[in-house]
């Protein structure tokens, strides 16, 4: 038995392990396709909230059977099976991210996509949609959803949905929709509409990653469809009275409001803007919100019962992260994942029977926190440092990643270099260790080769010519986390090797900017998104690092360089929109070589040999040479939920593993097990 299991047996805490298959299936045209093949209840043989049916039978709302499909979805039941109605959800949000959708059970992560991924076979299959098809040479895919759908006012969920989206907002060149078209299909260059439930995508080239893709957010109501019917008062091609309507409403232009009335993260709309998610806002404030159960949402539980079970979602605020952990363990909250953290574990796991909850561990999806060289800082000396492989080496077997394991996770996470997830299939076990063990007479040795082998008054090592030598690490200001406490051991662990190492406070709003005028020496950030479903989804030139995803660096600017390049190449910019010169700095032969592997990476097909072999020969390159120092990865995450709540999720969802907020996704199949 490992020692991560005897550590979990002596927390009696709870884990499962992800298997990481994935499967499709083939269509007679020779593309892949997919139609709803789940069981389903039989028609007419639905029941609904006793809340609800109170609303149908006072004449509030129209009958069940015409508020959801005739063929609706029917979720897959996680371990406690099918539940019964009823009850408050209690969750605690940072005052932060109140009076916004995009917090605990009330925002994009529950399961609101086009299509879903088995969480065990990895087969795509239907969800909000009916089904799928490609055609033979990919570059046409069909896609066909369910009719009866519907908005939680009550609008048909039809076509016009997903075309607003494409022609409306991403293909509209007087709206600036920001970031979400950019994950539309970017090879999409025309929609056609067969019916209200039947949509072509055109495509220049075969796309892999469109279909995965719709099993997560780039299929959800952030990015693919949209509230048409609701939205089109607020675009100029539908009502001519658009701009009228945005300047009474405070904005500029019609296309301000329309992208604001679109956004469900901080929109202006909460309160009447339209939903797929399984609850909607009826009381938002700053001390409380009250989210209500969506009268017309689109799923069932194998007996026919519209889901979700739990009737109300409260959430009411906390200040920080000790205000939310004794809200927790004073048990005022049901369910919390996002804001726990593992430090404070043992004090969760005192208060259990007191606070009336239990704690689940996840299996971890992140590498954890690392630090990333910056090979493009503005001093030339330091510069030259962080371009040394022998540098990076010794900074990174000087440190000790069993004692950061102890005191940071308890002995329960994965000492590591920064690499992939050990659950890819393509993994290969020497890269947990790849200049990742401890070693300080290594690292002595290697300052040494460098000429960093003199010393000054106080033992710390000089440049050289005996110059002040001090090797910073940024770290935000700002935020919750004791600054003077982020890096002590790994800083201790350093200075044993007589590097000085500071941390270099920046300001939350001034992070990006000195991030992209190579301000930063070291930048620590989490490599999160680690699986290796969605670092193939989402990697390419922009990203970092294949894999090193998250708040997180280690190519300097060449990264935007490289991003800018790539731009102009593609015909997203022109050179003139740089100036006439592509920002950053220009990356070496070896660099743009990684760089182009990204590219093939995102190009080739999930799971193929090709896939495999570009994955290794990147973490082989990133791995020897160490752009970044991984430290302990792997950490479970901790889930906090009452003691008489049911279904509760053991692991992520597969399709979406880059924050642990993702466990969400199952929110719509909770409920109470109450007398």
């Amino acid at each position: 038995m490992t020692v991560f299991m005897n550590r979990l047996l002596a927390f009696g805490l709870i884990v499962a392990a992800p298997a990481m298959l994935m499967a499709g299936g083939e269509s007679d045209s020779g593309g892949t396709s997919s139609s709803g093949a789940a069981a389903m209840a039989a028609p007419g043989q639905f029941s609904e909230a006793p809340m609800l049916a109170a609303m149908v039978a006072a004449g509030e709302l129209p009958p069940l059977e015409e508020r959801i499909a005739v063929e609706p979805v029917v979720q897959e039941m996680l371990g406690d099976g099918v539940g019964k109605y009823g009850g408050t959800l209690r969750v605690s949000d940072a005052v932060g991210a109140m009076n916004q959708r995009g917090h605990e059970m009330t925002n994009q992560e529950v399961d609101i996509y086009l299509l879903k991924m088995h969480q065990e076979t990895r087969e795509i299959l239907p969800n909000i949609a009916k089904g799928y098809d490609v055609s033979g040479d990919g570059l046409t895919v069909t896609l066909e959803l369910r009719p009866g759908t519907k908005w939680s006012n009550g609008d048909p969920f039809i076509v016009d949905d997903v075309m607003f989206v494409m022609e409306d907002l991403r293909w509209d060149d007087r709206v600036d929709p920001g970031w979400r078209p950019n994950e539309t299909p970017p090879t999409a260059t025309s929609v056609t509409k067969i019916d209200d439930y039947t949509l072509q995508f055109n495509l220049s080239a075969r796309d892999h990653v469109i279909i995965p893709g719709w099993t997560t957010w780039k299929g959800g109501n952030y990015v693919q469809y949209a509230p048409s019917t609701h939205l089109k008062q607020w675009h100029i091609r539908y009502n001519p009275d658009a701009q009228k309507l945005a300047e009474e409403e405070g904005f500029e232009t019609w296309a301000e409001a329309l992208v604001a009335h679109w956004d469900i993260v901080v929109g202006v709309g909460l309160l009447e803007t339209p939903t797929m998610f399984p609850w909607v806002p009826k009381e938002i404030g700053a001390q409380a919100e009250i989210w209500e159960r969506n009268a017309y949402f689109w799923k069932v539980d194998p007996e026919g019962q519209q889901l979700p079970y739990i009737d109300r979602v409260l959430s009411t605020p906390n200040a920080d992260v000790e205000v939310f952990n004794l809200k927790a363990i004073a048990g005022e909250v049901d369910w919390a994942i996002a804001q726990t953290n593992f430090a404070s574990l043992p004090d969760y796991k005192e208060n259990e029977d007191r606070g009336n909850y239990q704690i689940t561990l996840i299996p971890g999806i992140d590498v954890g926190r690392a630090f990333g060289f910056n090979p493009t800082y503005k001093d030339e000396k330091y510069r030259a440092l962080m371009q040394d492989v022998r540098f990076r080496r010794a900074m990174s077997v000087a440190l000790d990643r069993d004692e950061l394991n102890e005191v940071y996770f308890l002995g329960l996470g994965r000492p590591t270099a920064a690499t992939i997830h050990s659950g890819a299939r393509f993994y290969r076990p020497e890269w947990q260790t790849l200049w990742a063990t401890y070693d300080p007479d290594l690292a002595n040795q290697l300052l040494d080769e460098i000429g960093l082998d003199g010393r000054d008054r106080d033992g710390f090592r000089t440049f050289p010519d005996g110059s002040n030598l001090t090797i910073q690490v940024a770290a935000r200001t700002g935020g919750s986390v004791d600054i003077s406490k982020l890096f002590e051991i790994e800083i201790a662990q350093w200075g044993d090797v007589g590097l000085r190492v500071t941390p270099r406070l920046v300001d939350n709003a001034a992070w990006g900017e000195n991030r992209d005028q190579d301000e930063f020496m070291l930048q620590p950030g989490t490599i999160d998104a680690i699986t290796e479903f969605w670092n193939w989804i989402n990697d390419g030139a922009g990203s970092g690092g294949v894999g090193l995803h998250g708040d997180f660096n280690m190519a300097g600017s060449y990264d935007i360089w490289e991003t800018a390049r790539v731009a102009v190449e593609r015909g997203e910019r022109k050179l003139e929109d740089y100036g006439g010169e592509l920002p950053g700095t220009e990356p070496p032969e070896e660099w743009q070589r990684y760089f182009q592997w990204q590219r093939d990476f995102g190009l080739s097909e999930f799971g193929t040999p090709e896939w495999a072999e570009i994955a290794q020969k990147m973490y082989d390159w990133t791995g020897d040479n160490v752009f970044a120092i991984g430290t302990v990865g792997e950490a479970p995450a901790v889930l906090l939920t009452s003691k008489d709540l049911r279904n509760i999720p053991t692991e992520f969802p597969v399709s979406n593993t880059d924050w642990k907020g993702n466990l969400m996704y199952w929110a719509d199949q909770l409920w109470f097990d109450r007398e």
